[in-house]
């Protein structure tokens, strides 16, 4: 199974760096396409999976499966797909439903992980589970992730996060950074 995550921001900024190298401390294979090559922290991505400018739009992949909150059914270890297209799931609040552009131009089946917006590495982590054989509804997952900044201040992500153990599954170099800077 190879893990693609369609990059769908205007550059690789920190926090993403931060989610794709969660990503590859997830699962094996992970493609990053659609990526500006002239982007400075390339040669870091580098070091998290594959990279490549074209957008998974244009690669002709064939038994792909492409995450979107409005897919057909969740995706679950009955499903045999090579690869799992990720693009748009972790971005405004509410969802803008960017992932809907790659929608309209890949002939793929849609399948969801939920009806929740879930962080990108919460997403990959989600579709591990549930392709290495685990069933949705034995998946436990918390809404708004509350990060103590200061006394008495805080910052929430208003995303779905699954839990390992009771700790949602997030990376915490992407918390120790929101604490130290705020949220970029």
């Amino acid at each position: 199974m190879i893990y693609i995550i369609e990059h769908m921001e205007p550059e690789l900024f920190d926090w993403c760096m931060l989610e794709y190298k969660h990503i590859s401390e997830t699962v094996d294979k992970v493609w990053f396409t659609n990526v500006n090559l002239d982007d400075q922290k390339v040669d870091e991505l580098r070091s998290y999976g594959k990279v490549f400018s074209e957008s998974v739009v244009d690669m002709n992949l064939k038994n792909a499966c492409l995450l979107d909150m409005k897919g057909d059914g969740d995706l679950s270890c009955n499903d045999s797909f090579d690869y799992l297209i990720f693009g748009g799931i972790l971005g405004d609040d509410p969802p803008a439903g960017r992932t809907k552009a790659l929608v309209e131009k890949l002939d793929v089946p849609l399948k969801t992980l939920g009806p929740k917006q879930l962080s990108t590495d919460g997403a990959v982590f989600t579709a591990s589970e549930l392709v290495g054989g685990k069933i949705f509804s034995d998946l436990k997952f918390q809404d708004d992730l509350i990060i103590e900044v200061e006394d008495g201040e805080e910052i929430i992500l208003p995303f779905s996060y699954p839990l390992v153990g009771d700790k949602p599954y997030v990376s915490d170099e992407l918390i120790e950074k929101i604490k130290k800077d705020g949220f970029f």
